[in-house]
């Protein structure tokens, strides 16, 4: 039963996340290759940038947004960026500074169904093409259901 619940939520978290027609976070663009991705960042650990990365990107850590610790990348078999996965730094410790509040409700207004809290860890945003996910999904389906 745990299982089960854990694949629905799973599910159902990439399909509140997906965005049709595409994503735009700061100008890194779903569709972007690979090498585009990489040399508009250059982070160090890519294909995910850590919070220093992050913070060089925006310009520096007081313009970067709040909390963020990190962002991944996902792309396609043909080096295609379909994901984002934007990692921020959970507040628990400061559930009644009004910092706290406003960066919450920053996210939630901005992200709505692309969230997942992870309690021990962080806030996880996840931006999906899903146009560029579901191709990807069905070219590795032709591709491996002979093997099952």
């Amino acid at each position: 039963m745990k299982k089960l619940l854990l694949i629905l939520f799973i599910s159902l978290g990439i399909v509140g996340s997906a965005n049709a027609g595409g994503f735009d976070y700061h100008g890194i663009k779903s569709g972007m290759s690979r090498e585009k991705v990489k040399t508009i960042l250059n982070c160090e650990y890519f294909p995910g940038c850590e919070a220093r990365d992050v913070w060089d990107y925006f310009g520096g850590m007081k313009k970067a947004p709040p909390k963020l610790q990190g962002i991944r990348f996902r792309f396609t078999s043909d080096n295609k960026l379909y994901g984002i996965r934007l990692e921020f730094s959970n507040t628990s410790s400061y559930a009644l500074s009004p910092s706290a509040t406003a960066h919450l409700r920053a996210i939630k207004e901005l992200y709505k169904d692309s969230i997942t809290v992870e309690p021990q860890c962080c806030t996880l945003v996840d931006l999906i093409d899903s146009d560029l996910y579901e191709k990807e999904a069905e070219k590795i389906y032709n591709e491996t259901i002979h093997r099952y």
